[in-house]
């Protein structure tokens, strides 16, 4: 069910690093949009099936075929070294069929500094302490009795800020999606937009859980691909979904006309 012409979105690869995730809560609310979350298996196992060849390219930082977006060697043999590893992996990773992908198409901002609604209004907390950390982890909390939600944290350390993912289009691994959320086949087109298109209804289908809270984006677990800024014209900015506090801010960002919005 993956469209070829997504693959091409998965060309050249680039995932987001710490300096993304640390910026401003609103500058990472919106540049959010358009980026693809990627979920893996065991990236030790992926390393065990990787051929002996890339696995010395990846201790040795000779050449391979497999390398991409390597820039120029700089004068850090280590920063080289890491970045030569990631590189191979991805690569790997994006080629093997072992990941689940998707568009992120719609975003919510927390601010616990003046935001009633966040977690971190309240102060730290053992649930929410990740969300005082520095950008560019995953604060994954159990709501309702039922749902888990997947949240990026944003901005400096201690700043409490984070990120609601609320839909993602699926990409890839849609078969392995649907198996998370159903347990059977789709009945129909309507099962399909269904899929993702819920912060609950992300974190089933691409099988997070509390397993997943405070997972490091710049690993290679569950990370985000860089794909080029969504213009302003094709947001649509309104309030948030589904809160009793701070309900008048306009802190909910969505990709116009993109199916799988929650709701519009």
């Amino acid at each position: 069910m993956n469209n070829p012409e997504d693959q091409s979105l998965l060309n050249h690869p680039v995932k987001l690093k710490r300096e993304f995730y640390t910026q401003s809560l609103f500058k990472v609310t919106k540049e959010l949009l358009g980026k693809i979350i990627i979920k893996t298996e065991n990236t030790s196992v992926v390393y065990l099936q990787m051929t002996s060849i890339q696995r010395n390219s990846i201790r040795t930082k000779l050449p391979c075929s497999l390398n991409i977006g390597q820039h120029p060697a700089s004068q850090n043999p280590v920063t080289d070294n890491k970045q030569m590893s990631d590189n191979v992996i991805l690569q790997h990773l994006l080629t093997s069929g072992t990941f689940l992908a998707g568009k992120i198409v719609e975003v919510e901002a927390y601010d616990g500094n003046i935001d009633q609604a966040a977690h971190t209004f309240i102060g730290r907390t053992k649930r929410n302490e990740i969300m005082f950390n520095q950008g560019g982890y995953l604060y994954v909390y159990f709501t309702y009795g039922i749902h888990f939600c997947a949240n990026v944290v944003t901005g400096k350390e201690g700043r409490g800020t984070a990120v609601l993912i609320r839909a993602v289009q699926p990409l890839f691994g849609i078969e392995q999606m649907i198996r998370n959320r159903y347990h059977r086949d789709l009945k129909n087109e309507k099962e399909k937009l269904n899929l993702t298109n819920g912060p609950g209804k992300i974190c089933q289908a691409f099988g997070i859980n509390k397993d997943h809270y405070g997972a490091d984006l710049t690993g290679n677990q569950i990370f985000i691909i860089d794909q080029p800024k969504v213009h302003n014209k094709n947001i649509i900015v309104t309030k948030r979904i589904g809160i009793t506090k701070s309900v008048d801010l306009l802190w909910r960002f969505y990709i116009k006309d993109n199916p799988w919005v929650s709701s519009k």
